[in-house]
């Protein structure tokens, strides 16, 4: 996984309920935390890790691994409907490529249905606008900073990068939004129409 223990539990508090798409199981374990609810088609824990669960009375929900959605789609639409808006997944963006392109595009459909969902790694984040939101990125001068379209078109504005915007329409597939800086402690990401992936990081 491409999180050290460090960088979770700086954002996870004790307060907050975790939730694992099937492998996930294992990096909980690893970090000494006890999941709520593990789903999926279990192709990834052993007996081990099953006893583990088992022993400290985690939920677990089994599907079978012949199926139309991945492991982390059916999780985060459970935990969607059980009403939650605000969603960080450590995890989503290692593995292989396809796994990770699936993941990111799923942005698209959560933000777009109003939930704040960012997959979490190393060295930054991503996560998805929606039409009329605007973003504080605060304290984060020196980063990276890249966008790219999951809508046809956007019109965007960026306050307080190296490379500003405003109102600027940009078309699916432009490269415009790519390896920018982040320079004011208050820079301001605005979707004014459309929906976008951005991506923060640190340097080198």
């Amino acid at each position: 996984m491409d999180i050290d223990a460090d960088t979770y539990r700086a954002l996870v508090s004790e307060k907050d309920y975790v939730f694992c798409a099937d492998g996930g199981a294992r990096h909980a374990k690893a970090l000494n935390v006890v999941p709520t609810l593990v789903m999926g088609d279990m192709d990834s824990i052993d007996g081990e890790l099953l006893m583990w669960l088992d022993e400290h009375g985690v939920e677990i929900r089994r599907f079978s691994a012949e199926k139309d959605y991945s492991d982390t789609e059916l999780l985060l639409d459970y935990i969607f409907q059980e009403g939650f808006r605000d969603i960080i997944v450590f995890g989503g963006t290692g593995g292989r490529l396809d796994h990770q392109l699936a993941n990111i595009l799923l942005l698209g459909k959560y933000s777009v249905a109003g939930v704040s969902l960012r997959f979490v790694h190393s060295r930054g984040y991503i996560e998805g606008v929606r039409e009329g939101v605007s973003v504080a990125l605060d304290e984060k001068q020196g980063y990276l900073f890249s966008f790219f379209l999951l809508s046809d078109t956007a019109v965007v504005s960026l306050d307080g990068f190296r490379y500003g915007l405003s109102f600027s329409t940009v078309q699916r597939g432009a490269t415009i939004g790519l390896s920018n800086v982040i320079e004011s402690r208050n820079a301001i990401v605005t979707v004014h129409s459309g929906t976008i992936i951005q991506m923060i990081q640190k340097d080198g």
